[in-house]
């Protein structure tokens, strides 16, 4: 009986040993896996909603021409995005005629006159009227030669405002026509 009882003793001190090795191992993947989560969650998110306004942008002005939010179908017709009673639609039309302007737009950004690089900035300086400098986010830089300037003959009904704008220590004058 004292036999048995020994190799009883024996086993389970073997099966507890087994068992804490088990749960030590389960620990140490715990806290790995807890350390790849926060220093995932550490990392500086990417701005998407900069780069996307930058890729429609980009589309916006390859396929000049048709309307803004409108880009061409292989064959003929075009695909717009309009919004109808306050939610975003994606309308197909059959032909280019429906999906062109007479109107030839162009960007801030590509103006010869406002001669602006927006590729490799990631903030701008904006002088006020008052003469003290401020300094603009990229997001706002990236809006403002976002905006899109209609070219029209009817050059008497336009007027002209000036914004300067120092990007990579370059003074450069924005020139808005406004009806």
């Amino acid at each position: 009986m004292k036999c048995k009882l020994r190799k009883l003793i024996n086993a389970n001190n073997y099966c507890t040993s087994i068992m804490k090795l088990i749960c030590l191992f389960a620990l140490v993947i715990a806290t790995s896996a807890l350390r790849i989560q926060k220093l995932a969650a550490s990392k500086k998110d990417y701005d998407f909603k900069a780069e996307k306004e930058a890729v429609i942008a980009e589309l916006d002005q390859r396929f000049d021409g048709y309307r803004e939010h409108c880009y061409p179908l292989p064959g003929d017709g075009c695909r717009c995005q309009e919004t109808e009673n306050g939610a975003k639609v994606s309308k197909e039309y059959k032909s280019d005629l429906e999906c062109k302007t007479d109107e030839k737009r162009q960007r801030l950004c590509e103006d010869k006159q406002c001669n602006k690089e927006f590729k490799s900035i990631n903030r701008c300086q904006t002088k006020e009227k008052c003469g003290q400098d401020k300094w603009a986010p990229y997001e706002s830089c990236l809006k403002e030669c976002m905006k899109i300037r209609y070219s029209t003959s009817k050059q008497q009904d336009m007027c002209i405002t000036e914004m300067n704008f120092y990007i990579n220590e370059v003074q450069i004058t924005e020139i808005n026509q406004c009806e």
